[in-house]
């Protein structure tokens, strides 16, 4: 009883230590997922900050007269630029792109028409109207480099003297379609390892309970055969103690005879338990001996 009861303390211990380990192995994939996003979403706004600023700098690109309609902007004009600060990021999924304003009816420029309301909520863009550039050239503004300017905030634009529409400032927005798939398939190979792990050690624990289970019942069978061997053998040793005793004080000829049978018989039978003892003996050690050399 006090064997089995350790059994069970032993299962619920263990059982809680499986259930805490998999709660903080899932609980640092979490983690690690939210930091995966977290990694995306900021590489993705600082992809479109490098796209504004780089859009800034290319000759021509004057952001007031685009937004106003007083200049034309093509797609084949800016394509190689945003192409190449995308590229800079050495990502392999596919990223779209826009250049818009919130009014409605206003410019919209994009590598795919399909995703313009994903664009338009993005929130992975930076304020092309907002970017201030810092000349320290009085005679030429065509050394301008992507270092010479930085993005003002909404407040800070909006204040200016003679500022655009909020509605009608220009934004640089990217869209990642797979952004949820990409964070996930990230730490794929994490998640693959921890429930290995978590299925190794399942598997180690429920073969440790089936082996304790088994165990046990080996031992109750064998205690069984214990006392019924016991039974066995007390029930021979009596008679031929008692016939013994008889035959010490009765020295009768005609029943000498009678009592000699009857020891002879019990040793026979006490003969035989000892051989299925011997036998069993012989099983137990032939069994541990192929274990052992399958072990090896």
């Amino acid at each position: 009883m006090e064997t089995q009861q350790k059994h069970i303390t032993l299962a619920i211990i263990a059982t809680i230590l499986l259930l805490g380990l998999a709660f903080t192995q899932f609980n640092w994939i979490k983690k690690a997922h939210d930091l995966k996003k977290d990694h995306v979403r900021r590489d993705l706004k600082k992809m479109a900050d490098d796209i504004a600023i780089n859009l800034e700098s290319i000759e021509g690109f004057i952001w007031k007269k685009i937004a106003r309609g007083e200049k034309e902007i093509k797609h084949e004009h800016i394509e190689e630029t945003i192409l190449s600060v995308i590229n800079n990021y050495k990502t392999d999924e596919k990223i779209y792109y826009s250049i818009y304003q919130e009014k409605e009816n206003g410019i919209f420029i994009s590598n795919s028409d399909h995703f313009k309301k994903n664009l338009k909520k993005s929130s992975h863009r930076s304020c092309l109207s907002c970017i201030l550039t810092i000349n320290f050239n009085n005679d030429s503004l065509r050394n301008i480099s992507p270092d010479m300017m930085f993005i003002r905030s909404i407040q800070q634009t909006l204040a200016l003297p003679n500022s655009l529409p909020e509605n009608e400032l220009l934004w640089v927005s990217l869209y990642l379609r797979e952004e949820s798939a990409l964070t996930k398939k990230s730490i794929l190979g994490f998640v693959m390892l921890t429930l290995g792990l978590i299925l190794l050690m399942t598997f180690i624990f429920g073969y440790t309970l089936f082996s304790l289970s088994r165990q046990k019942k080996i031992n109750q069978v064998k205690d069984d055969f214990f006392n019924n061997m016991t039974h066995e053998f007390k029930t021979p040793l009596s008679s031929i103690r008692l016939a013994t005793k008889v035959l010490k004080r009765n020295p009768d000829e005609t029943k000498k005879e009678n009592y000699l049978n009857l020891i002879e018989n019990e040793s026979r039978k006490l003969e035989g338990q000892v051989y299925q003892l011997l036998q069993l003996s012989l099983l137990d050690s032939d069994n541990i001996g192929q274990r052992k050399h399958r072990s090896s």
